[in-house]
């Protein structure tokens, strides 16, 4: 099963945050719900290490038995970047099922792919198995 998601921006109120859950839950549903084996969930989840939308991402890849298979590969990486090249950050992730996260070695963000278009298209993932 392959998911590409796109998940609410933290715009720093409580509806937001309960939107973010919310998506969560549905991510979980749909892997809880059906016979999936083996699952990719991909996007712009809006989040980064250390925010209040990770600490609620990493909870729902938990409870999913999904991994989190960019960030165990990945280091000091930006997936976001702004029109005017200020602002960056890591807010793309590829989460994947067990098997699914032991088949990649490795995730490359190649420098052609760094655009704020290219990249929240998910062009940025070069997965090597």
């Amino acid at each position: 099963m392959l998911v590409c998601v796109y998940l609410p921006c933290d715009t720093g109120d409580q509806d937001c945050l309960e939107a973010y859950i919310y998506t969560c839950c549905k991510i979980n549903s749909i892997y809880d719900d059906t016979d999936v084996v083996h699952a990719i969930v991909v996007g712009d989840f809006n989040c980064k290490i250390g925010t209040r939308f990770y600490d609620v991402l990493s909870r729902c890849v938990e409870s999913s038995k999904l991994e989190l298979t960019d960030i165990k590969r990945l280091s000091n990486v930006c997936t976001f970047f702004s029109d005017d090249g200020l602002r960056s950050s890591w807010i793309d992730h590829f989460l994947g099922s067990p098997v699914v996260d032991g088949l990649v070695h490795s995730i490359d963000i190649p420098p052609q792919f760094i655009s704020s278009v290219l990249i929240t298209n998910l062009c940025w993932l070069l997965l090597k198995a």
